[in-house]
């Protein structure tokens, strides 16, 4: 009932919307400077009906300053950052960044997209066209429109809150009050319920419910219908637990199928040493920070593809569990990108949450430039499965946690574009544990908080690569020549 209440809400919302009453026109903004100061970028008019939405931004044009920016932006492979106002009156813009070298594909239509809340407001803002992984290109900048459609993801496709199944004799922790009268047995299976349907569901209870809830003459009943509220909990427990065995096997396997995800192929590695400490025995991780955080959490984007290249940790290959499980860190945390490819497990502790103290591991593969200390921006799949909402705006905690046990195979280095005899990058991707330094043929690489590593001056082949994890493992590899392709090297050695 509380759905088709929200649902007639949502109705309501958007047939004024494409009525014009009420609608405002969306300001976006965005920086050049990493953050530092906004400019407008144009303006965004969003129309709905009952069934869809659109949106089109017309873009504000650059000032002669603002393309000497992007210019440099482009050059130094610099992201780009937009955002637009928040949800609720006061709340923090909603964001998004993305290597500037993108700005090409998020110009074209439907390159970008909006996602809203039930209300018919924006929750999110994220690049929606595929990115070549390349260098921006040399031959000036990008051709961007005066008008652009943009794509929007409407709130019907957000998943029904998850059930909370509490031990018998208890209540599930937030549903006393938000859930009455949503009526008959729907309303109790559902358990906790987002306070916002909770509201709109005691109307549905007074039309409906009540009815149910009248007196009437007892009727005989099976053994069934009067012990559903015992077997339907027993029953979401029995699903969670084949659920999440089925998925620690696939993990293990690799994927479907049973077969190990693939990787590019590269010249064999020949392996002349694999060392350093090993991690503890029973999963401790004593090189990570201790202690729990406390923050916002919010949703940015879909899974991804296999790579992370759109992101600012610049991760060339993400595994099949990563390309789902990742999250961008606040700049205070951030570390000039020392935090790319560390995890987090984190959980929901708002009461607004449905699901709340369900953990959930993530990579740190981006930046959120707009976050607090102390918030994490997941990925939309990941958000749902903490909170059991559509993505708003969150209490949460989170402590740092070994990616480990989740990377298979070998490590990954490709090289960047734009490497000549005097110059090469080179970015990692696929390790076992964070990278500390690394050196290439004895000379220490220099690394970019975007997460590639530069050697200078002439490289001689073969080369050897010398890599050093944050837990003081180690591994050295020779290969044949780095700069011709994608290249595997054998993984730091795991304990578990």
């Amino acid at each position: 009932m509380c759905r088709r209440s929200a649902l007639a809400l949502l109705a309501v919302v958007l047939a004024a919307t494409s009525s014009g009453v009420g609608a405002a026109p969306l300001a976006l903004e965005h920086s050049l400077d990493g953050g530092r100061t906004w400019a407008q970028a144009g303006i965004v008019t969003l129309q709905a009906t009952r069934k869809r939405a659109t949106a089109e931004l017309e873009r504000t044009p650059l000032s002669e300053a603002q393309r000497a920016q992007l210019g440099e932006l482009l050059s130094s492979d610099g992201l780009y950052r937009l955002r637009v106002a928040g949800a609720a009156a006061g709340a923090a813009p909603v964001a998004t960044s993305f290597p500037a070298r993108c700005l090409a594909a998020a110009a074209a239509p439907g390159g970008l997209e909006l996602g809203l809340l039930e209300a018919g407001e924006v929750a999110g803002i994220a690049l929606a066209a595929p990115c070549a992984c390349g260098a921006a290109p040399s031959a000036g900048l990008p051709a961007l429109p005066h008008s652009q459609d943009l794509s929007v993801r409407m709130p019907g496709t957000a998943p029904e809150p998850l059930p909370l199944v509490a031990p018998p004799g208890q209540q599930p922790a937030g549903a006393g009050g938000m859930g009455a009268g949503a009526g008959g047995a729907s309303g109790a299976a559902s358990g906790a319920v987002p306070r916002q349907a909770g509201q709109a569901g005691s109307q549905a209870g007074g039309e409906e419910g009540g009815e149910e809830g009248g007196k009437k003459p007892e009727e005989e009943k099976t053994w069934l219908q009067k012990n559903w509220m015992m077997v339907v909990p027993a029953g979401f427990v029995l699903m969670n637990i084949l659920g999440n065995a089925g998925n620690q096997q696939q993990q293990q396997r690799g994927g479907p199928g049973g077969a190990a995800a693939p990787l590019a192929s590269g010249a064999e590695p020949n392996v002349t040493a694999q060392s350093g400490p090993m991690p503890l025995s029973g999963g401790g991780a004593p090189w990570l920070p201790a202690g729990t955080f406390s923050g916002e959490g919010t949703a940015f984007s879909e899974a991804v593809p296999g790579t992370g290249a759109g992101f600012a940790c610049s991760f060339r290959y993400l595994n099949p569990f990563f390309s789902t499980n990742f999250a961008a860190i606040n700049r205070p945390m951030w570390d000039e990108g020392r935090a790319c490819g560390k995890c987090v497990t984190a959980w929901c502790v708002d009461d607004l949450c449905p699901v709340k103290g369900k953990r959930v591991q993530v990579q740190i593969t981006d930046l959120c430039p707009e976050c607090k200390e102390g918030d994490v921006d997941f990925s939309i799949p990941v958000y749902r499965e903490i909170t059991g909402m559509w993505p708003h705006r969150l209490a949460i905690q989170w402590e740092w946690s070994d990616c480990s046990p989740q990377i298979e195979g070998d490590i990954i280095v490709t090289p960047k574009d734009g490497i000549n005899a005097q110059w090469q990058a080179f970015y990692f991707a696929n390790f076992r544990y964070p990278l500390n330094k690394v050196l290439l043929n004895g000379k220490e690489l220099q690394r970019e908080q975007f997460q590639f590593w530069i050697h200078s001056g002439e490289l001689q082949t073969p080369a050897t690569f010398e890599l050093e994890a944050v837990n003081g493992q180690r591994v050295v590899a020779t290969v044949d020549n780095p700069t011709q392709g994608e290249t595997k090297i054998p993984n730091f050695p795991t304990a578990y």
